[in-house]
């Protein structure tokens, strides 16, 4: 049987001189409550946190200019680029007008990109109403949110200003859907009860009635 094989050196938290048998997993340490402290440094920097929103410097596979993207997958700076990318790679006859803006949109889409995003925000805000009403028993029917902002001509229903629909949000002054007597004040999800509103407006307004917020 062969005999351990000794280790001399200087512990890495003491300083210490020490001599002991030589493991795989140990570090040079001289005692146990050393090697403990060791432990806990590594997994205390194992578990540092880095900042978790990371940007990419990309330049525009379409139009060759830079931008700043949020995933590494992404390739085009907007989504007009991507419009255009996608047409240009579609027959003529595949090509037809977005059934909103007019702008050139692939047949089977009925829409372009932008208003394409815009309709699939609009219905995720939709279910969240819904969902807010019903956990109220409160009266809810279907709304197509579309119909709603050319029926109030796009002015706004608290400022009575144009209300710009093709900006996007987080902008101040994009679309949003309002109610006029709020959800959480016992109003219902009908298209008497909703209207077209300012986003920043919107919140500003937040629960209050139309004659108190103004």
């Amino acid at each position: 049987m062969s005999k351990p094989i000794m280790k001399h050196g200087t512990c890495i938290i003491c300083a210490k001189d020490f001599s002991r048998v030589t493991g795989r997993d140990r570090p040079n340490t001289c005692s146990e409550e050393c090697r403990k402290v060791v432990i806990s440094r590594s997994s205390a920097a194992r578990r540092k946190k880095w900042p978790s929103c990371r940007i990419y410097i990309r330049e525009c596979s379409w139009c060759q200019k830079p931008f700043i993207g949020r995933i590494s997958t992404q390739t085009k700076c907007s989504a007009e680029c991507m419009r255009l990318a996608s047409l240009s790679t579609q027959r003529v006859a595949d090509i037809t007008p977005c059934v909103d803006c007019g702008k050139d949109a692939i047949r089977w889409n009925k829409y372009c990109f932008a208003c394409r995003y815009i309709h699939r925000r609009d219905a995720a805000n939709m279910q969240k109403h819904i969902r807010r009403a019903r956990i109220r028993d409160s009266k809810t029917e279907t709304i197509r949110v579309r119909e709603m902002y050319m029926r109030d001509n796009h002015l706004c229903g608290i400022c009575h200003q144009p209300v710009d629909m093709t900006l996007r949000c987080p902008h101040p002054l994009s679309h949003s859907l309002d109610h006029i007597i709020p959800l959480a004040r016992g109003g219902t999800h009908t298209k008497e009860n909703v209207q077209l509103a300012h986003l920043i407006c919107n919140t500003r307004k937040s629960d209050k009635i139309l004659s108190v917020a103004s």
